[in-house]
């Protein structure tokens, strides 16, 4: 295209911003603060410094300063948004989350929907120094596992760009730009590049800076460039270092031809760009060079092809600095040598960090957003601090000054400016602007009467916000309602949360409806029956919709030609239409054009159904029949109904078997709508005296104001005449689904003129109807008709829960609201995820695409505190947590379960898991399933694929594909969340030991073990085939894995308990160095009489732990009785033993398996005996329990007045903790 006169083809086009800044949360706010000469820096209370985690001792010293430019928003994050979990989040450098928001709201500026540009789309753009990790995260570099690799994927600088490209699905070049303080204007000469040499079609450029602690201030130290009062004061002669503060903007551009083709919103243009190095010519490598600075000012110029005297303002990096401010300004003056001899100064300096502070990667951006905005605007904002300007930059040879107040352009006036960045190490930017060529810009679009406005979003919080900051706008807006709602439908994306606002004549409608899209649900038409009609129900539709006007219009065509009558006048008429034959005809009209507007939007439907005459709608619309024939045959039907004999009909409210037995005569059931919903057809008299019967039962009735029995043997005498007059109607296959509501036909429904007679006389089952849409995963009911007949049948039912009935066309009532209600009805199929065209609809009749607020992130804090150890942030990322204060998920089917959500949840950083939930959907993606692999083999001790979670991405799935391994693998549970002590590894069973693992919170880590395989055997799912060693091997194998520590403790209830002093001897033998174990009642047989029976009890409690089933005390011992009778009474096991008897000689065998007989323990070992002996339970023989011998270190019996089950309860625990702590006492 021909470029306006002083452009060309190497120009860009600045389309589209966004920033936050000290003191500005978005540019709008930045604008109006320099306006006002307003600064972002501020003083800091102690209680904020306290926040900050600044010590008392830090911030009270002498060379503390108490100020800081810290930017809001900072700490928050819509993870969920960009797919990321919340542990993620949490990891990830907050300059990455930040920028990562920015670059989605700079492009919504620029009118794109970001993640769906068909363009190649760059990015040039560049972050600080990760402060974030080095005072909050420790990566150990020795070990650098998963857990390492996530903290580095999530902290290293250079993923900067190419995480947004793969978050955002840009294509073009996606580059990391590091130049210090340069950076992000060096990103911006990048970008341009990119443009001119069309390696993209877009370009987005900007910079990042956050600093960590946020919001505190700093040690001055004289020698460096900080400030010593925390004021930043350019080019003044009080001018005695510099303020850093936070920022982040960005800046998308695109080449002016292509801006200007596309129409887009040209905020500025980049004329010249240039980046070089000072080299060797400075006096240090951090300090600046005047002719480095000079030669990239005149470079970027000539390449603007302007002469400096054309300037209007430059944009400075002015720090402040004793040594940078000068040499800047000599800099300045050499670039503009050929016209230092201006009679009056003509190019005005600004510095921007007397604002805003030294944003460092995002100084830059900072400044360019600031120039932009100048030369967008026509307007220079006033300097801040030039009181003490010095000298010699407004002498009277100077070409530059300082302006006080603001400078206001000519509108009609091109205006230059140019933006200088200098980095440390000498990396130096100028970039030259000049204000947007003239576009014609179209008036705003002309708003009908009726606006509406479409709002979506991730999440129901972000949606209600949006709605809120979108119906601000249109409140200062009121002039561009028709431009915000084809912005909103056309450029802006449709997310599953929908809702939508309507304004009448300028002024918000009251109502708004919110819904998520059913993304398995489906659509039904439903044409209603014969009462709902009125006169004028399409009168405004047919005014104000083309398409309701055409098939309207064709309608009454073929009605004049079959009947001779203007039925446009009956239909559009102020008489009541009560004929039967005139309310058969004019109600399908208008339930088919209605249908045909719908249709023609874009709305297509699932299935169809009709109530009575609704049918008929139903199944022309389905080309079961043509409109013609369609339209003849509902004309017979009218005339023969209308010729039969007089009659009434009755709603009445209540059960079919009471109503039954009030039918009696004529009476006939003739609609059955729901369950207590029933319409009875009859002879007057019996019809009058049947609504007397019930008005005395107090049953309630509404009686119909129609002349006649329909759908009952009243009809009887018209059927041969009805079939005479539909004989010649050609039927068809339907092509969308139809339910008929007429039970009993024998043969195919709708496709003949048999079942149309039998339709007319027979009961209408409406609610099987409804059954059976719920059964079709219909979701959505669409009434498609006058009123709320059917949406109010569905509301009775009891399927109102899972079907919303939607209507289209108010009741006689509301017709003055037709209109609204006909697009509210369309605005909520959207929000429930259909596709409509609005346009065809006449609701969005065009519009020009304008910038509106950006999307409503649902932020929340991410901020890790700061860093207390290596091991410490490992084992929080690692561990799975379960206390009794955590509900186990309600779909969890087993402990393994159970730790396995544990474990999803610490990774993700969610909560509420289900077993169901999709990994990749929670925001878990390839590393970060490497990492839940680790974890998850540590909480379990069973051994993961790597690929296992992307071949079973729900917990459900990855449980049930395990295998076998669930049996001979031994369960870690984590118990409690204390992370420092001696850990404390319980075996044989969970939910037992919880009282214990509280009890030593804080101080010890507790970790339960069980083995499915024992689980397997007590339950009678699986015979004994392993030996005791298969046992030991596992328990070992889980707790080696579980923990890198030697000095463990090892515990167990009974049988539990003396695994626990094998298991504690194997370790040892693979260099543990256990010293003391913990048995909770245990004993070997010949301790106690009946012991069999004990171990009985004991297992029968650990299998109910697992949920399997319940028993109390007095059962199992009743149980035990009856097995011991049949044992004393049959040969062997009975033949038809039980399943409970099986089980109990399970528990014998599994008892049987430990033998302590030259056994030898070298432990310290504290054993807890319960004195409360159930009854016949056999006497104490032994009361070291048997263990006197076979333990060689020193053993400790305390006694418990409860009974074995009860050992470690609530009621007890404070005594075993008392002797635990004691027993452990050299360990603490």
């Amino acid at each position: 295209m021909n470029l306006p006169e002083g452009f060309d083809q190497n120009d860009i086009a600045v389309i589209g911003m966004s920033g936050a800044f000290p003191g500005a949360e978005n540019i709008d706010e930045f604008w109006n603060m320099l306006l006002k000469g307003g600064s972002g820096i501020r003083d800091l209370s102690d209680d904020e410094l306290q926040q900050a985690g600044i010590s008392k001792e830090l911030y009270q010293q002498p060379n503390y300063v108490k100020r800081a430019a810290p930017m809001a928003g900072a700490k928050y994050f819509d993870p969920a948004f960009f797919g990321y979990s919340d542990a993620e989040a949490e990891l990830m450098d907050p300059q990455h989350r930040v920028f990562m928001q920015h670059v989605w709201w700079a492009l919504e500026n620029a009118g794109y929907i970001p993640d769906q540009i068909e363009d190649a789309v760059g990015i040039y753009a560049g972050c600080s120094l990760n402060r974030y990790m080095l005072n909050s995260l420790e990566i150990n570099t020795e070990t650098f596992d998963v857990v390492e690799f996530q903290k580095m994927l999530a902290s290293e600088k250079d993923y900067l760009t190419t995480r947004v490209a793969y978050k955002l699905n840009l294509r073009g070049p996606a580059i990391n730009v590091q130049s210090a303080c340069s950076t992000s204007l060096v990103a911006t000469q990048l970008a341009a590049l990119s443009l001119q040499t069309y390696q993209c079609d877009v370009a987005i450029c900007g910079g990042v800076t956050i600093h960590v602690p946020h919001a505190a201030g700093y040690m001055y130290c004289d020698g460096l460039i900080y400030s010593p009062d925390g004021h930043c004061r350019p080019f003044g002669t009080d001018a005695n270092g510099t303020m850093f503060g936070d920022g982040v903007g960005v800046v998308v551009l695109k080449r002016l031809e292509d801006a200007m083709a596309a129409n887009d919103r040209i905020w500025a243009v980049i004329k010249g760009a240039a980046v070089n190095n000072d080299g060797r010519d400075k006096v240090g490598f951090t300090a600046p060079s005047a002719g480095g600075q000079a030669e990239v000012i005149s470079l970027a110029t000539e390449l603007a092809g302007i002469q400096p005297q054309q300037l209007h303002f430059i944009e400075t990096h002015g720090t402040g600095t004793k040594m940078g401010d000068p040499i800047e300004l000599a800099g300045l003056k050499m670039a503009f040598s050929d016209a230092a001899e201006h009679e009056q100064p003509f190019c005005a300096l600004g510095a921007l960090k007397s604002n805003i502070g030294h944003l460092d990667a995002a100084a830059g951006i900072a400044a360019l957003i600031k120039t932009i905005l100048i030369v967008h605007h026509r307007q220079i904002p006033p300097s801040v601090c030039w009181e003490n300007a010095t000298p010699s930059i407004e002498d009277k040879h100077s070409p530059f000054f300082f302006n006080h107040e603001v400078i206001n352009h000519q509108p009609d006036q091109t205006l230059y400016a140019g933006v200088s960045s200098f980095g440390v190490g000498g990396t130096n930017a100028h970039v030259v602007l000049s204000s947007p060529p003239s576009q014609p810009q179209p008036p705003a679009t002309q708003a009908t009467d009726l606006t509406l406005l479409l709002h979506s979003a991730r999440s129901t919080e972000a949606l209600i916000e949006g709605c809120n900051r979108i119906q601000e706008f249109a409140a200062r807006h009121p002039e561009q309602l028709a431009d915000m709602a084809f912005t909103l439908w056309r450029h802006r994306p449709h997310y599953l949360h929908r809702t939508f606002s309507l304004f009448e004549k300028g002024t918000a409608l009251q109502e708004r409806d919110q819904d998520s899209v059913q993304t398995d649900g489906r659509l039904a038409f439903a044409f209603p029956g014969q009462g709902v009609q009125y006169p004028g129900m399409l009168a405004e539709l047919y005014q104000r919709q083309n398409d309701c006007r055409t098939a309207f219009d064709h309608c009454m065509k073929i009605l004049q030609q079959l009947t001779g009558r203007d039925f446009k006048a009956v239909i559009f008429g102020t008489q009541d239409i009560t004929d039967t034959a005139d309310v058969q005809v004019t109600l399908f009209v208008a339930e088919y054009v209605l249908a045909r507007t719908l249709m023609a939007s874009g709305i297509q439907p699932d299935y169809m159904i009709g109530h009575s005459l609704g049918e008929y709608a139903a199944a022309c619309l389905a080309g079961v029949m043509s409109l013609e024939d369609t339209l003849a045959m509902v004309v017979t039907r009218g005339q023969v109904m209308a010729g039969a004999a007089p009659g009434a009909m009755v709603i009445v409210l209540t059960d079919r078997t009471t109503l039954s037995k009030l039918l009696t005569g004529s009476l006939t059931i003739a609609v059955e709508n729901t369950a207590g919903n029933y319409v009875v057809s009859g002879t007057e008299a019996d019809v009058t005296a049947l609504i007397n019967q019930l008005e005395q039962d107090q049953i309630k009735c509404i009686r119909l104001t129609n002349h006649h029995a329909f759908h009952s043997a009243a009809m009887d005498s018209v059927l041969d005449q009805f079939r005479a007059g539909i004989e010649h109607v050609h039927f068809n296959a339907p092509t969308i689904s139809l339910i008929s509501a007429t039970s009993g036909f024998e043969g195919e429904p709708f496709i003949s003129a048999d079942y149309w007679v039998y339709h007319l006389r027979n009961t209408v089952h409406f609610y099987s109807v409804i059954q059976e849409l719920r059964d079709q995963n219909i979701s959505t009911v669409l009434e498609v008709g006058p009123g709320s007949s059917i949406a109010s049948l569905i509301k009775q039912s009891e399927f109102n829960g899972t079907m919303t009935a939607i209507t289209t066309v108010p009741s006689e009532k509301h017709q003055q609201q037709s209109w609204p209600h006909f697009a509210r009805a369309l605005a909520r199929l959207w929000c429930r995820g259909l596709a409509v065209d609005f346009q065809a609809a006449g609701l969005i009749t065009g519009g020009h695409k304008i910038t509106l607020p950006g999307y409503a992130f649902e932020q929340r804090e991410f901020w890790k505190a700061k860093a207390i150890g290596r091991r410490i942030q490992a084992t929080k990322l690692a561990e799975a947590q379960v206390s009794q204060h955590r509900l186990m998920p309600k779909d969890a089917r087993n402990d393994l379960d159970h730790s396995i959500v544990a474990v999803w949840e610490k990774v993700l950083g969610k909560q509420q898991i289900s077993i169901d939930d999709d990994f990749f959907n929670l925001g878990g993606d390839s590393v970060s399933a490497l990492l839940l692999i680790d974890q998850m083999s540590r909480a379990t001790g069973l051994e993961f694929r790597h690929s296992a979670i992307f071949e079973h991405h729900t917990i459900r799935h990855l449980v049930d594909h395990l295998g076998e391994k669930t049996e001979h693998n031994a369960i870690v549970v984590r118990l409690n969340q204390t992370e420092t002590g001696t850990p404390v590894f319980c075996l044989g069973g969970v939910k037992y030991y919880q009282p214990l693992a509280d009890s030593l919170s804080g101080r010890h880590p507790v970790y339960a073990i069980f083995t499915h395989k024992e689980i397997a055997v007590v339950h009678h799912k699986h015979p004994i085939d392993f030996t005791l060693q298969t046992l030991i091997d596992a328990y070992a194998g889980a707790i080696q894995r579980q923990t890198n520590r030697s000095d463990i403790i090892i515990a167990g209830l009974s049988f539990g308990g003396l695994m626990a002093l094998d298991v504690a001897n194997q370790l040892n033998r693979n260099g543990f160095d256990i010293r003391k174990v913990i048995m909770f009642d245990s004993f070997i047989d010949s301790s106690h009489q009946l012991s069999v029976r004990k171990f009985l009890l004991d297992y029968l409690d650990r299998i109910q732990q697992h949920g399997f089933f319940s028993y109390s005390s007095q059962k199992l011992l009743e149980l035990w009785k009856q097995y011991r009778r049949r044992l004393k009474t049959a040969a062997g096991t009975p033949a038809a033993v039980s399943g409970s008897e099986q089980q109990v000689k399970a528990f014998s065998q599994l008892a049987e398996l430990y033998h302590i007989d030259g056994k030898h323990y070298p432990f310290e070992v504290l054993l807890f005996r319960a004195l409360n002996r159930y009854i016949r339970f056999g006497k104490v023989a032994k009361p070291d329990y048997g263990f006197g011998e076979a333990v060689e270190g020193k053993l400790s019996v305390v006694d418990i007045p409860a009974d074995h089950l009860e050992l470690i309860n609530d009621h007890h625990i404070g005594v075993v903790q008392e002797a635990i702590d004691r027993f452990l006492g050299d360990r603490l």
